[in-house]
């Protein structure tokens, strides 16, 4: 008997369990136009986490994103790389990485408009407590607010001068 440790097993696609997805890992997914929702996570309780994404784009087996705006218009080209090389090469230029994709036109995102009814639900107990000690926070303790004004040009000139005579960028 040889025993091997155990590695941790690489996400694969489900579709029976829904995925919490790590802000991180939706951004990632999202940004590449891929669903990650799919994925069973490794993360605590099954999270999807970036590693989990970044693995599943490098074997290939994340499904495109479709969204309810592409299920009605057409999807628009994402990348022209042919557009690319041939302006790089009329301009007598090298572009870095000719495989490299140039993005014409980015997604528009779908806005939920308020269709249909809504359902009022009304406030929990402690949700009523929260409001009034704010309200009551408001009304009995002294608010105030104050502005100043700064002459900023005397900076502003220096740091015209350290850029353009130390190449600083100070911000």
């Amino acid at each position: 008997d040889e025993s091997t440790p155990s590695q941790p097993t690489p996400p694969h696609p489900t579709r029976n369990v829904p995925s919490i997805l790590l802000p991180a890992a939706r951004h990632l997914a999202e940004s590449r136009g891929l669903n990650a929702t799919v994925l069973s996570g490794s993360g605590k309780g099954g999270r999807v986490t970036k590693g989990d994404v970044l693995q599943a784009i490098a074997d290939g087996t994340l499904p495109p994103l479709v969204s309810a705006t592409e299920s009605v218009a057409p999807p628009a080209p994402a990348t022209t790389t042919q557009a690319a090389t041939t302006t790089a090469a009329t301009k007598g230029t090298k572009t870095a990485d000719p495989t490299a994709t140039v993005p014409t036109e980015l997604p528009v995102p779908h806005v939920h408009a308020a269709e249909g009814s809504f359902a009022d639900t009304p406030n929990s107990k402690m949700r009523k407590i929260i409001a009034s000690r704010l309200t009551e926070s408001k009304a009995t303790v002294p608010h105030f607010y104050t502005s100043m004004e700064i002459p900023l040009d005397a900076i502003l000139a220096l740091r015209k001068q350290l850029a353009s005579q130390h190449d600083v960028k100070v911000s």
